[in-house]
């Protein structure tokens, strides 16, 4: 059995949202500046690596 973790996305308020339960392709968020967790922590690591698989390294803020 795998387990599975909900990421939260949250957008500006100009910014056209997914409807609820929509997984979304993270390059189309690229060019989103981002807020992570802790450096270091294994929710950034995991969002690091995703990001990278993705095609993009995501701009931390």
């Amino acid at each position: 059995m795998s387990a599975r973790d909900e990421i939260i996305l949250v957008l500006p308020r100009d910014r056209a949202a997914p409807e609820p339960g929509t997984p979304v392709k993270l390059a189309g968020y690229a060019h989103e500046s981002w807020l992570l967790d802790q450096e270091g922590s294994v929710f950034e690591r995991l969002v690091l690596q995703t990001c990278q698989e993705a095609g993009f390294t995501p701009k931390v803020i």
